[in-house]
């Protein structure tokens, strides 16, 4: 089951959407702290949103966070998938229903589209199981 968490559940489960969060998109150790600070503040204050899947056991299987933004181009409000991160394995077809869960918030929240960033092939795949296609590609080098 996909269920999106309360501002007031993330104090709860904040040791497992630190470690999800913080691997998943891949932070420096030394941006760590300024990395979370902002998560945090984000979550509690809505700007974020939590989604946490558990199995039948009542164990989270996977954590995902999402922010609603704007598109300063076009003006139009998008939702945007953050980090998805599995503790356990989590089948296609479970993807595929919290793809239509998150579809759904993004519609309740007027959102024009759903986008993805990540230099995760994984999650490649599975923006390209449920339908997505790319749009464009971001490099960079540090200085």
């Amino acid at each position: 089951m996909l269920i999106k968490i309360l501002p007031q559940q993330v104090v709860q489960l904040w040791e497992p959407i630190k470690y999800a969060a913080t691997t998943a998109d891949e932070v420096d150790e030394k941006d760590v702290p300024k990395y979370l600070n902002e998560l945090l503040h984000a979550l509690l204050n809505e700007k974020a949103q939590c989604f946490v899947r558990i199995d039948d056991k009542r164990e989270i299987m996977t954590i995902g966070i999402t922010r609603l933004l704007f598109n300063n181009i076009t003006g139009e409000k998008y939702l945007q998938i953050q980090i998805g991160y599995a503790f356990k394995k989590a089948e296609d077809y479970l993807w595929k229903h919290d793809w239509e869960v998150m579809k759904e918030f993004a519609k309740k929240e007027n959102c024009s589209y759903v986008g993805v960033m990540s230099r995760n092939k994984r999650v490649w795949e599975l923006a390209k199981l449920i339908g997505m296609t790319e749009t464009y590609r971001v490099f960079s080098v540090k200085l």
